[in-house]
């Protein structure tokens, strides 16, 4: 698994990420999950992007 990755994100919100496993064959499978937070309630547009090598490689919104 790749370790979590929190990052301060624009207006008070936190954002925090992780894939399991790190490394993985072309066509397998990768678990990716993603988690934001604010102290306050709001409605946010969060995107989800993946990257390899060559650049991205999926995109999910």
């Amino acid at each position: 698994m790749v370790a979590a990755t929190t990052t301060p994100a624009p207006g008070g919100l936190t954002a925090t990420a992780s894939a399991s496993p790190s490394t993985i064959a072309r066509g397998a499978t990768v678990n990716i999950a993603a988690r934001i937070t604010s102290a306050t309630a709001r409605s946010v547009l969060v995107d989800v992007e993946v990257y390899g090598p060559g650049g991205r490689v999926h995109q999910r919104v």
